[in-house]
């Protein structure tokens, strides 16, 4: 019977956004998710029109952000170059029910692909550099800057964006992608704070904002392991299910193990020392996802590298028997315990 100090990652919690009086809610899109933080920013045409609103993940290295575009971005390129800062977790959707974490101060970069006049409203923090629309028309902001009307003067898709300063207060705070025309009577007109704002929610974060970042730090809730028959990493993307193979090892076959470290944010750790021992003698080699890592010749190796997500188990010696506990350590801390057993069948 196998072991293991890791648990199954958690499901993330999905906050609903509420909204209230005669706001109507975008249908959820099809194909349109985030990538992972300091991750290229996903484009905007990947989401619903009228229907995604996208954070730009990439983060800053410096203390000014990017927009995300100006004057007639197209909905191709709206997006692409933009920074945000402070930005430490985000979901993977881009719907009415996102969530995000951020440290107090942070800015983020939004934008959507919209073929109609479009607002931004948040309820804490500044909005700037709000754009949207054809060429000339004017962005509009309330006086507390907690919202921004963009009118449209056409049909055709095109960019809008909005950069989000949050409030230095930690909380919790939304921000909301509104789209459509404003209704007067029985006629749809251009949005204003005169006659409405658009009516449509089609985007809506919700952001936890920290005084301090609780990045980086192990937590055994969001990382998960396994092991696995044969000795081939586990792909690129596919996230251990913490569920392990009940396989027989035929002579000369190997273990692995497939593991994932993740931090409170269920963001990957970027860095720490990773060492495994095995017992009984078997060799372990270190791989990386999506590459078949070679045989080891030692029991104890130690790794920096946090591309490292597979340990490779070998018998040392082919035709005997064997039963290897091998323990996995980050930064000096056992977070992996798994007993294996070599059970050999000869056939003369």
């Amino acid at each position: 019977m196998s072991k293991s100090t890791l648990r199954k990652r958690l499901s993330l919690v999905v906050i609903s956004t509420l909204t209230a009086g005669m706001l109507s809610v975008a249908s959820a899109p099809a194909a349109s998710a985030h990538a992972a933080v300091d991750e290229a920013n996903v484009a905007a045409t990947t989401g619903t029109l009228n229907g995604s609103l996208f954070v730009a993940t990439k983060l800053t290295t410096t203390t000014s952000t990017v927009a995300a575009g100006s004057g007639t971005t197209a909905s191709a390129t709206v997006g692409v170059g933009a920074t945000s800062r402070g930005l430490l977790a985000k979901d993977t959707s881009s719907g009415t029910a996102q969530t995000a974490t951020a440290l107090v101060g942070s800015v983020l970069s939004l934008y959507a692909s919209v073929n109609t006049a479009t607002a931004f409203t948040v309820t804490g923090g500044t909005l700037s550099n709000v754009f949207g629309g054809a060429n000339g028309q004017t962005t509009v902001f309330a006086n507390d800057l907690k919202s921004a009307i963009t009118n449209l003067a056409t049909v055709t898709a095109t960019g809008t964006a909005a950069q989000w300063t949050l409030p230095t207060t930690p909380g919790t705070y939304t921000v909301n992608l509104l789209t459509g025309f404003a209704g007067v009577g029985a006629t749809f007109v251009q949005p204003s704070y005169s006659v409405g704002l658009p009516p449509t929610l089609s985007g809506a974060i919700t952001v936890t904002v920290v005084a301090a970042s609780a990045g980086g730090t192990y937590s055994a809730a969001n990382s998960a392991c396994n092991t696995a028959a044969g000795s081939t990493a586990f792909v690129s993307g596919v996230y251990p299910n913490g569920i392990d193979s009940s396989a027989t090892k035929a002579n000369g076959d190997a273990w692995s193990i497939d593991y994932s470290l993740r931090d409170a944010y269920n963001v990957a750790i970027p860095s720490g020392a990773i060492t495994a021992t095995a017992t009984n003698g078997a060799f372990i080699n270190f791989g990386t996802s999506g590459t078949t890592p070679t045989a080891g010749t030692t029991s104890t190796i130690v790794s920096t590298s946090m591309n490292s997500t597979t340990v490779r188990v070998d018998q040392p010696t082919a035709g005997a028997p064997l039963t290897t506990t091998v323990t996995i350590s980050f930064n000096g801390a056992v977070i992996v315990l798994k007993q294996l057993p070599f059970v050999v069948l000869l056939i003369s």
